[in-house]
Formats: structure tokens, C-alpha cells, sequence
């Protein structure tokens, strides 16, 4: 016992001497601050040019101290001026009667003298029929050490006098400002309706036509090579935002019966920004619950109606939780859930949850990507009493209505903890997995005298149930959160009060932060000390606060380290912190006060003199997210430049490496003591789709959303963010993705038309008994013009949206929309080179005995098979492989040739992909064609036609050689007659009986004609 007891005695006197310790320091952390200047992101301060820094408690005398060759204007004034010239780290000191402190601040040489200011207005605009919004930006140069106080404030509305002068002398040599739309990971231009500079004002006016998005952020660009005495303009960066909400009720103004919203009088203060647009964001305060659409510039009060609060039995209106999703705000009031639709401005109850028996409401920390279906994505997640059942908000159903389901906790999961299905779960919190659609739960499981904190995960697409392999056993009383990190490998944040946890590569990296310089996890300068906030920011940071001494700690993602920084407020002022659009971090007070906190600045100071283990990492993607369809990969390179004596390399994560297949490829570079690594991942989905049974189930799972990270192996905070690069791939059918066939552009399209009855087939294979009248689809566009002597074979090209991604050279089929079957196909089974005998609609349609299946229902993708090598389970004959081939191909020997008679034959097709490994997305387009050049002389005959060609030939011939003898006979008689009665005129006796000779008769015509011929 003796030892025991004098081990508690040490722990004791330890944590005595901690807490004074943290007592002289927070004397010494709270001395100081650097003051708003326009280089508020940048990890440096421009030399030569002053900036402010403030003593925190004014009421202090102060006395400030720099080294050479920074100097102060005012020693001993609470807020002054530090210009520092040449570049370097410098020390710069504020001492008062109980405090010293000491921040190094990092001065560089830069031209970047100047900035772009920048008003922005929605006008309204009309060209006589209809009316249309117009951005319209005044544009001008501000010069930073003469700017006028609003213009420093961000208030002004015209430029100062120095910055009227600034701008003309820019504009006299040939500076334009151009306006490009930011992107997380490029900039785009965009196309200005108009731009002119207004001499009177000193600015130039842009008018720009935008897509309605709720956040824009715009970057002013000038041309690089413009300066006036040696100073460029900086690039400068602009949040603009339009109202989510738009219909929002305010009952002061209207008169209306309604009481006003407020947060809890005994809680902390709450910011919950929109996930998808950090310039909503809700202010949750003891007094008043405020929402602001324009990135905290104004503020609308939340009131609630009276009806509504008699309605839905609300005793009380403490907002206790609330909750962004793409269409509604959630607030948890009095256990209960209610909705404020963001185009009604009406606020609804949600069904689906106990009555009153909620405790806990959470939304999304990171944006859900638009890859993902909409329908199927959980927005917020609420728990209340119960503590094994959590539900899953899913947004509005196709009735427009709220959707929450119940989800229950799998107690087996606990066993390999030692626990059994009777053990008391206590949910602490839950958080959401980006963009897995996973779900976290924090939980400390209880059962006799065994307790521990453990993470249990849900997968809300399968609903299965996996646990992370780590718990704590040593669980402090309070309440725990969490945060899953936006990385390739699952990653979380989790903590109590005092303490930070953090859980990297799924899990198996798993610690407690500890302070740099201080050997110690547990946080906070008093006693009294409990974290406030913990942010990550889209680059990598990770700020906490704490309250009520209001210290600072920073971290980076996948680093194990905190540092601390100097506050932005004396101890017990009530503030928050949160990271805007652009990923600057800002402080707002209990009276909506904003100002920015110079976070890299103040990184930059605090880690020196440590130096980055590499010199420079930079990468080439460019997109927000890659679409990566089946049959397509894609390149991705990075480059590492560092010392050669320090290994380093660059590493290749993936959230989900058995969905690809990867393959890296290095290249390296030397130069004096540097070496660069350039490194391509070339990826491509692994998906295997062709001939499996369950095509639609293994598609679907191949489809999916995948972190991919490329980053140095060493780096620490003393390294420039971005440190890595995130991208995110979307597995799956990119959207806008389909087929166009080559067609006029211009025609005259018929309505109607006939098709013959010889060219339509019954089920059986008969011929139709009869014609058929159908319309032209005019929505396929103008038919194809073709010879009907002429094989023909549709161009098909492969667009995502208007942009041609290729020449698709998949199988497809195709099918006369109608029924015609007067056209068949110019290679046999054999020419294609099947070695088995290939699929064909007659076979295909034997194995569905439904009539009314579709065609691609009969025959696609997913029971397609080729013929390319020997089928020894279906047999073929000798004959089998002289049919026709069915299947089409842009680079095979297969075509379309007709068998038609019709001047006027018209076809409309459709065309389906049946390739299954081509791509994840159903192609399918229809086209027409139009047969030319038929005549009846061209007309091909059947067999009715020859027998009846044949019969009139026999007539006719008949006709003729009976017309023939009758025509002869009666030429005889004449001639008889005429040489009869020539006879009788010269005397000469004609024939006297029957007996006269016959010759007699031919001498006396052969005597006449000699006459005729004489005469």
C-alpha cells in the first residue's frame, strides 16, 4: 500500500506543478496579436511594408521590441505598425507587467505591392421580351500601406484618392483586370459580357452573365508583366453567394404571431456551416438563432409560429442541434426534429422518429460529390435515449416528404471486445465517412465491471457492420465526438474535453496528440480548459480551441503533433473559429463581429527553425472529380524535389484498392545536391463483367466513388499545404455520357409512311398479311441518306455531353424499331471468325417466352457472349457458321446491306452497345435511314412475278404467231385477186379449173412482178 500511496502523491504534486506551469504560461500566450492586412492567407509578410500588430488587453501598458532590421512606429502604444526590411525570420516582442512573449514572423522580398479591390451587384437586366440577372464588378488597384480604413474594412464603395491614382497609372499601361471562376483545383475564365473602365470613379465595371449557383468564388487575375514603380498586383480571391433560403419568414415585419429561436442558456455557443456552401451557416447563441447566406456579412433571425408550436406540442424553443442538407435546415427542439424548407421558408415536423425522445442531431462535415445518386444519400443522423437505435435522415421522398429510418445497432459486433448482447451501449456521437458512405459510431460499451470506447462503422449501401480494430479501456467521464478526415485511407478524429485522438490508415495507426515541446495530450492552459472546436480544413489543417482560456492548437492531417499558436482573443471572450470557401480561417464574436486569423503566418512562425524535408511537391490534376468509365484509365503524375541526402519518395494511396488496378511509373532528374522524383499512376477499374450471371448486382458494386492520394513520404508542418494531392475518382457511367450517329443536320422529315407487308415478319416467320402505316420518330432526327445497292454501316461516336470523347468501336446490335426484316448483314458467322456458333435474335429470343420483353431486355450486355473460341457445351454443325452475323463492329467486316423494291423504303433503328467490358453506361440511340435510287427497272423479282412475266411472254408470242399466218393468209388473197383481175384486162384467160398447174400460176406472178418491176 505504502508504494501505492506514495505514487499518488507524485501524480498529485505533478499535476500542481502542471497546472501552475499552464498558469505562467497562459500569461505569456495571450500578449499579442498580428493585426488584418490584405496578406491574411500567405505564410509571409512582404518586406518593406508595414503591418499592424495589437496588445490583446489594452488596458496594459506594453512596450514592443524587434530585432534589426524590423522597426517599430510606436513602442509603446497598444496597436502600431512593425515594418520589416529584407527578408528572413524575425522575433518580434510585446512585454507588459505580466507577460512576455515572443512570435517570429517569416519577412520575404516580393513585387506583389499591390491588390485587386472588388464590389460585386446583382442587376437586373432586360432586351425587350425577357429579363435576366447580371453580375456587375467594380474593379480597382488598392495600394495596402495608403489604403483608406474602408477600403482595410472591406467596406468601400469607390476608390480612395491614392487608389484612383494607383489605377489610372495601371490602366495607362495596359493592366485589365480578367475575372476566372475558382476551383479547388484550377481556375476557369470566364467570358465578360463587357468590361470599361469609368475615368470619373477610377474602376472598371465587368458585367458577366453566371450560372445560379448559392457560392461563386471568383479570382481577379491582371496581366503578370503591368507594374508601376515595380510593384505587380496580387491575385485576389472573392467569395460571392446568393440566399439558399429564399423564403424566409420574418414575423417582426409582417406582423405575424410568432416567438424567436434561441440556444441554450447554460451551453457553448454553436457554428454549423453548410457542407456544400460555407457561406450558410448557422449561429446558435444563448439569446438568438441566426442565419447567415452571404459568408456572415448579415444575419436573419429564426422565429417560430405560435400555430406551429401549439401544433406540434414544443415546450420549449432551445435549439439544441441543427443540421445542413441540400434542400432543408434541421433543428433538434425539445426532442424533437423540425425541417425549414429552403424554398418555402416553412418550417414542418419530420415523421418516422419517437415523439420527443430526441437527444442528438448531426449533419455532414464534408460535401457529399454530385457522382453520387441523391436518393441515396443520408444527410443527418439523430439518436436519442435508446442508445442501441440511431436514424438516418435521407432527405424528401418522391411525395416531397421528410425521411428518417431506423437503424439498430449489431451486438454482435461487441464480442471480440468481451462483450455479449446484453451489454449497455452508449452512443457518444456519430459522424460520416466521405465519400464512402459509411457511417461511424462512437459508443462506450458497458456490461459488469468492464467499460470501453469503441468505433463501430455502417455501411449505409449494404447495411453491414464492421468494427476498427482498437478500443480504449481507460474512458474519462464526459461526452466524446468524432470526425472522419476527407484522405484515401480512412482516417478520424475523436476526443473528450481535454484530449485529442487520432486514427489513421483504417485504423491501424491510432494515438493521442501530444504537444510539441511539452510531452504532454492533455490540452488547455487552466484547468477549466475543454475544447471548444476542433476544424479541418479542405487543405489539411486541423485548429482546436479552447475555452474559456481561448488558446490555439495545429495539427495536419496524419500528423501525430500539435502545435500552439497565439490567441486571436483574450481568455473568456466568447468566439468561434471557422474556415471559409477559400480555406482562410476567421473569428466571430457573440455580437457577429468577423476578422480573419493569419493561420499560416502565425504556423510559419511557430515551427521555425524547423525546415521542410523536401523543396517542392507540385501536381497535375486539375478536376474536382474524374469520371472513370470501364474501358478508359487515366494518368495522374506528381513530383517530389528534394536534398539527396534525405530519403524521400512519394506515396500512392487508394480508399479502395481492389476496385483498381494501378500501375506507377518513375522517372528521376538530378541536379547540384536536389533530385526530383516524377511519378504517373496510370489506374483503370478491374471490373470484370463479361459473362458473370449476376451482371446488374456486379456492376452496381463496381460503381463507386474512390479517394485517391499521392503525397511525400516525409513532410512535417514546417512543409507548404497543399501537402498532397486528394483526388476523387468516380467510378461509374460519367455523366452525359451517350452515342450520336453521324446524320444530316438539315431535312425534310416525313410524317408518315407504309411499310409493305412483304417486308414485315410475324412471330413465327411468315410474312405479315398484311401493310403496315407507322410515324417517323421526329425526336432521332434526319433519316440517312443511302444507296440500296450499298452495304451501310452507321458512324457512331462516343460524347459526354457536347464534347466527343471517341469513335465508339464496341459490338453493338441494332433492331428496326417497327418490325421491318428486309435487310440483312454481309458476312457470315465464319468471315467474323467465330469459331462457335454466334448469338443472333432468333436465338435470343427462343430463350424469353415472354412476347412482350424489350429488345435490350432480350439481348445486351448482360448475356452477351462471343463466338471466338470454341464452345465445347453448345455443338455446331458443319452449316452453323454460314448464317449471318448479327453483330456489328466500326472495325469489323460486317454490314447492313437491303433487300428492298421500294423507292421509297425508310428504316429507323436502334442501336445498343452490348459489350459489357466497353462501359459502365447503358448506350443506346436510335437513327433513321432512307433508301435512294430504286427504280421499277431495278425492281428485283420474287416468283409469282416470273411466273407472270412468263405467261405474258407466252401470250404475247402466241398472239404473234397466230397474228403472223392470218396476216400472211390474207396477203396471199389479195395478191391473187389483183393478179386475177390483171389477167382479165389483157386478155389472157385465167385459171379454168383445179386442175391448172401451180407453176403456171407463179409464172404469171413472176410475170407481173417483172412487169412492175419494168414500169
Amino acid at each position: 500500500m505504502y508504494p501505492v500511496k506514495v505514487k499518488r502523491f507524485l501524480i498529485y504534486w505533478m499535476l500542481i506543478i502542471y497546472l501552475l506551469i499552464s498558469v505562467v504560461v497562459v500569461r505569456h500566450l495571450y500578449a499579442f496579436r498580428i493585426g488584418k492586412n490584405f496578406e491574411a492567407d500567405a505564410d509571409h509578410l512582404t518586406s518593406g511594408k508595414d503591418f499592424l500588430v495589437e496588445i490583446l488587453d489594452h488596458t496594459k501598458e506594453a512596450e514592443w521590441k524587434v530585432s534589426h532590421p524590423c522597426s517599430v512606429q510606436n513602442k509603446s502604444a497598444a496597436v502600431t505598425s512593425v515594418n520589416c526590411v529584407g527578408a528572413g525570420f524575425y522575433p518580434i516582442s510585446s512585454i507588459t507587467e505580466d507577460a512576455n512573449e515572443t512570435q517570429f514572423i517569416q519577412v520575404r522580398e516580393s513585387p506583389l505591392c499591390y491588390n485587386w479591390y472588388i464590389i460585386a451587384t446583382l442587376n437586373q437586366r432586360s432586351n425587350g421580351t425577357t429579363a435576366h440577372k447580371v453580375w456587375v464588378f467594380q474593379v480597382w488597384v488598392v495600394d495596402p500601406q495608403h489604403a483608406s480604413a474602408d477600403e482595410i474594412q472591406s467596406k468601400a464603395q469607390q476608390p480612395s484618392k491614392p487608389s484612383r491614382i494607383v489605377t489610372q497609372n495601371m490602366k495607362k499601361r495596359g493592366q485589365i483586370p480578367t475575372l476566372l471562376l475558382k476551383r479547388r483545383k484550377r481556375d476557369q475564365h470566364l467570358h465578360s459580357q463587357s468590361i470599361t473602365y469609368n475615368s470619373n470613379t477610377g474602376a472598371w465595371v465587368i458585367e458577366v452573365n453566371m450560372q445560379f449557383q448559392y457560392e461563386i468564388l471568383l479570382v481577379v487575375k491582371g496581366k503578370p508583366e503591368v507594374a508601376v514603380n515595380g510593384c505587380l498586383v496580387r491575385d485576389t480571391s472573392l467569395i460571392l453567394s446568393l440566399p439558399k433560403f429564399i423564403n424566409m419568414l420574418h414575423p417582426p415585419l409582417t406582423g405575424m404571431d410568432a416567438e424567436k429561436l434561441h440556444g441554450d442558456p447554460e451551453g457553448r455557443p454553436q457554428l454549423i456551416q453548410d457542407p456544400c456552401t460555407s457561406s450558410v451557416a448557422l449561429l446558435v447563441q444563448s439569446d438568438v438563432v441566426s442565419l447567415t447566406q452571404d459568408n456572415f456579412k448579415s444575419f436573419s433571425t429564426l422565429y417560430l409560429l405560435k400555430q406551429f408550436i401549439l401544433d406540434n406540442s414544443l415546450s420549449s424553443l432551445v435549439v439544441l442541434r441543427a443540421a445542413f442538407t441540400p434542400t432543408d435546415l434541421l433543428l433538434l427542439i425539445d426532442g424533437a426534429i423540425i425541417a425549414m424548407d429552403k424554398d418555402t421558408g416553412i418550417f414542418k415536423a419530420v415523421p418516422g422518429l419517437p415523439p420527443a425522445s430526441m437527444k442528438l442531431l448531426k449533419g455532414r462535415h464534408h460535401c457529399m460529390p454530385s457522382t453520387v445518386e441523391q436518393l441515396n444519400i443520408i444527410h443527418a443522423v439523430a439518436w436519442g435515449a435508446d442508445s442501441q437505435a440511431f436514424y438516418l435522415y435521407y432527405g424528401k421522398d418522391t411525395t416531397s416528404s421528410s425521411i428518417f429510418k431506423q437503424v439498430m445497432i449489431l451486438m454482435e459486433l461487441l464480442q471480440p471486445f468481451g462483450f455479449n448482447n446484453n451489454a449497455n451501449v452508449n452512443i457518444h456521437d456519430i459522424a460520416f465517412d466521405c465519400p464512402s458512405g459509411k457511417l461511424g459510431v462512437l459508443a462506450n460499451v458497458t456490461q459488469d465491471m468492464s467499460h470501453a470506447l469503441v468505433i463501430l462503422v455502417y455501411n449505409t449501401v449494404t447495411n453491414e457492420w464492421t468494427n476498427l480494430p482498437y478500443w480504449i479501456d481507460d474512458v474519462q467521464d464526459g461526452v466524446y465526438s468524432m470526425m472522419f478526415l476527407n484522405t484515401a485511407e480512412s482516417a478520424l478524429l475523436f476526443w473528450n474535453s481535454n484530449q485529442i485522438y487520432y486514427s489513421y490508415q483504417n485504423g491501424f495507426d491510432v494515438g493521442t496528440m501530444e504537444v510539441l515541446s511539452c510531452n504532454t495530450s492533455v490540452l488547455g492552459s487552466t484547468p477549466d480548459d475543454i475544447i471548444r472546436q476542433v476544424l479541418v480544413s479542405d487543405h489539411g489543417d486541423i485548429v482546436i480551441l479552447m475555452y474559456p482560456s481561448n488558446t490555439l492548437y495545429y495539427s495536419r492531417i496524419n500528423q501525430h503533433h500539435l502545435i500552439k499558436l497565439s490567441a486571436n482573443e483574450l481568455p473568456g471572450v466568447q468566439h468561434l473559429l471557422f474556415f471559409d470557401s477559400l480555406g482562410r480561417l476567421n473569428s466571430i464574436t457573440n455580437n457577429s463581429s468577423v476578422s480573419p486569423y493569419p493561420l499560416a503566418l502565425h504556423v510559419a512562425g511557430s515551427v521555425y527553425p524547423e525546415v521542410c524535408k523536401y523543396r517542392h511537391f507540385d501536381h497535375n490534376s486539375t478536376a474536382d472529380v474524374y469520371y472513370l468509365d470501364l474501358a478508359r484509365q487515366l494518368s495522374l503524375s506528381a513530383s517530389l524535389t528534394y536534398p539527396l541526402y534525405y530519403f524521400n519518395t512519394i506515396k500512392v494511396l487508394s480508399s479502395s484498392e481492389k476496385l483498381l488496378k494501378q500501375q506507377v511509373v518513375d522517372k528521376f532528374e538530378y541536379y547540384q545536391g536536389w533530385q526530383t522524383l516524377n511519378r504517373t499512376l496510370i489506374i483503370k477499374s478491374r471490373a470484370s463483367l463479361y459473362g458473370v450471371d449476376d451482371y446488374t448486382e456486379q456492376k452496381e458494386g463496381a460503381m463507386t466513388d474512390i479517394i485517391l492520394e499521392m503525397k511525400p513520404e516525409m513532410t512535417d508542418m514546417s512543409c507548404k499545404l497543399p501537402d498532397a494531392m486528394t483526388v476523387h475518382v468516380s467510378l461509374g457511367c460519367p455523366p452525359g455520357r451517350h452515342l450520336q450517329v453521324h446524320k444530316p443536320t438539315q431535312c425534310q422529315m416525313r410524317a408518315n409512311y407504309t411499310i409493305p407487308r412483304s417486308a414485315l415478319q410475324n412471330e413465327g416467320g411468315s410474312v405479315s398479311t398484311s401493310s403496315k402505316e407507322v410515324l417517323y420518330n421526329q425526336d432521332i432526327g434526319c433519316p440517312i441518306k443511302t444507296h440500296y445497292k450499298d452495304t451501310f454501316l452507321p458512324a457512331i461516336d462516343l460524347y459526354d455531353g457536347d464534347v466527343l470523347i471517341e469513335e465508339m468501336a464496341a459490338n453493338y446490335i441494332l433492331w428496326e424499331v417497327h418490325g421491318r426484316s428486309d435487310y440483312s448483314y454481309t458476312a457470315t458467322m465464319q468471315q467474323a471468325g467465330c469459331q462457335s456458333r454466334a448469338q443472333t435474335w432468333e436465338k435470343m429470343q427462343q430463350s424469353f417466352n415472354d412476347g412482350e420483353q424489350a429488345q435490350e431486355g432480350i439481348w445486351g450486355p448482360h448475356n452477351y457472349r462471343h463466338c471466338f473460341f470454341e464452345n465445347m457445351t453448345t455443338p455446331r454443325g458443319d452449316d452453323d457458321l454460314l448464317q449471318p452475323y448479327e453483330i456489328l463492329n466500326s472495325t469489323g467486316v460486317n454490314k447492313i446491306v437491303w433487300d428492298t423494291w421500294r423507292n421509297d423504303s425508310i428504316y429507323q433503328f436502334t442501336v445498343l452497345v452490348i459489350d459489357p467490358q466497353y462501359s459502365f453506361c447503358h448506350l443506346q440511340t436510335s437513327f433513321g435511314v432512307s433508301l435512294i435510287g430504286l427504280n421499277p427497272s431495278d425492281a428485283p423479282t420474287t416468283t409469282i412475278m416470273r411466273l407472270s412475266i412468263g405467261l405474258f411472254a407466252i401470250l404475247t408470242l402466241s398472239l404473234a404467231f397466230v397474228s403472223y399466218f392470218i396476216f400472211r393468209k390474207k396477203h396471199i388473197e389479195e395478191h391473187e385477186l389483183y393478179f386475177a383481175q390483171d389477167d382479165e384486162e389483157n386478155g389472157e384467160p385465167g385459171p379454168s379449173g383445179d386442175d391448172v398447174a401451180p407453176s403456171i400460176n407463179i409464172f404469171n406472178v413472176a410475170r407481173k412482178r417483172h412487169k412492175w418491176a419494168a414500169e
